[in-house]
């Protein structure tokens, strides 16, 4: 509080308070989910539409999958290997990977 005073010459007010409550949670957490499925099913798309000239011998939406399974794969090595090595990962750090 002392910073947000410029010290001590202004009393900060706190004008309003508000808390986001289990249901809204919930209903954020479901969104999410939803993005992160139809971003997933939208790069999938996206790749077998760039790759659909090259469809032998493997079909074009194949392609895309991989992709997928390349990042998620990846992206749980780095996990593994800053977790093995004592690097502490928050929240943010966590969903970013």
């Amino acid at each position: 509080m002392e910073g947000l005073s410029f010290s001590g010459q202004y009393t900060p007010v706190e004008k309003t308070f508000s808390t986001v409550g289990p249901i809204l949670g919930k209903e954020a957490i479901q969104k999410s989910l939803l993005s992160i499925i139809l971003v997933i099913l939208a790069i999938v798309l996206f790749i077998a539409f760039a790759f659909r000239k090259v469809s032998r011998p493997i079909s074009s939406w194949i392609y895309g999958l991989v992709t997928i399974l390349a990042r998620c794969t990846t992206s749980w090595y780095l996990r593994v290997y800053l977790l093995s090595s004592g690097i502490s990962m928050d929240l943010k750090l966590t969903l970013c990977l």
